[in-house]
C-alpha cells in the first residue's frame, strides 16, 4: 500500500511540474514549448527576425525572443492564437474558460497588471494565469482568445 501511494504521489508531482507544449491539431505534432521535440523550443537559441514574426502572425503561432548582448537570441515566449493549436491537455483558442479551469484547475490569478511604476503605461490583462502558462480571454471572460507559454 505504501509503495502504491508513493508511486501515485510521484506521478502527481511529475505531472504537476511538467512544463507545457503546443500541438498542431492538424498534424498531431508538438510544434512549440518546453519539449525538445518542438521546433520552437523555449530557452533555445533562435534567429527571431521580423519575417519569422510576420509569418507567425499569419499562422497564429508567434515566437517572442529575448536578445542578450553578445549572445544569440533565445525564445522566451510562444503565443498561440489559432484554434488549430492546443496545449498538451487539449485546450485551444476559442475554448471556454470553464473548460480550462476543469482541465488545469484554479489559476494563480485572473488579472495581471503591468506598468505599476510611476510614469509608465498601465496595462491590465484578464486571463487565467498558471506557472509558465497563460490563457488570455475575451472581454466577457468566457472564451480563450490566445495562449501564451514561457518564462
Amino acid at each position: 500500500m505504501k509503495t502504491q501511494l508513493l508511486f501515485f504521489g510521484l506521478i502527481f508531482l511529475v505531472s504537476c511540474s511538467a512544463k507545457e507544449f503546443i500541438i498542431n491539431n492538424d498534424t498531431g505534432k508538438i510544434v512549440a514549448g518546453y519539449s525538445n521535440k518542438s521546433g520552437l523550443q523555449i530557452g533555445m537559441p533562435f534567429e527571431c527576425d521580423q519575417a519569422i514574426i510576420e509569418a507567425g502572425m499569419k499562422e497564429g503561432l508567434i515566437p517572442q525572443c529575448v536578445e542578450k548582448t553578445g549572445k544569440p537570441s533565445k525564445i522566451n515566449l510562444i503565443y498561440a492564437a489559432n484554434p488549430k493549436y492546443s496545449t498538451s491537455k487539449g485546450i485551444s483558442p476559442g475554448d471556454s474558460v470553464s473548460k480550462v479551469i476543469n482541465v488545469y484547475g484554479k489559476p494563480k490569478a485572473t488579472l495581471i497588471d503591468y506598468g505599476v511604476q510611476d510614469n509608465s503605461i498601465h496595462w491590465e490583462f484578464r486571463g487565467l494565469f498558471y506557472k509558465n502558462l497563460t490563457f488570455f480571454v475575451d472581454s466577457t471572460f468566457t472564451r480563450v482568445s490566445s495562449i501564451s507559454l514561457g518564462d
